[in-house]
């Protein structure tokens, strides 16, 4: 199965590769989430955006129907936040809390440091085993 990779589309490719590696028929895994099939459908195409602005409840019941771990829930959840373009409210506090931590990310925008450069820095921490299905593509700036 193609992954769409564009943000929009995140979250969504995401979950209807979870739901078909479970078996799970687009109707059934609605019935569960006692949502309409064609509203699942739309957030799987990206037609739709997951709902991170109002309740992530619905975000969470498809991570436990689906079966997914807690380590990659947080990925998931930061899924569905970059399909909306958006960041968390818990990184985005983490940010806003840690001036080094904001002084860094700026100097590597700055920089604008290589894949192999956060590859290696992500082995530091362990999170090499973080799923890497997807690459985060900024949108071009309009002039």
């Amino acid at each position: 199965m193609k992954i769409e990779n564009n943000n929009s589309t995140l979250f969504g490719s995401y979950i209807r590769l979870k739901r078909n590696n479970k078996g799970l028929s687009i109707r059934k895994m609605a019935s569960i989430l006692d949502i309409s099939p064609i509203y699942l459908c739309k957030i799987e195409l990206g037609i739709r955006k997951p709902p991170v602005n109002n309740n992530l409840l619905l975000i969470y019941k498809i991570i436990n129907v689906l079966g997914i771990s807690d380590r990659e829930a947080d990925y998931v959840i930061d899924l569905a936040y970059l399909s909306c373009d958006k960041i968390s409210n818990e990184v985005t506090s983490y940010l806003l809390s840690n001036d080094n931590a904001m002084e860094f990310l700026n100097r590597a925008s700055e920089l604008n440091l290589s894949d192999d450069f956060w590859n290696n820095l992500s082995s530091l921490f362990n999170i090499s085993d973080t799923p890497k299905v997807y690459k985060y593509k900024k949108k071009d700036k309009k002039k």
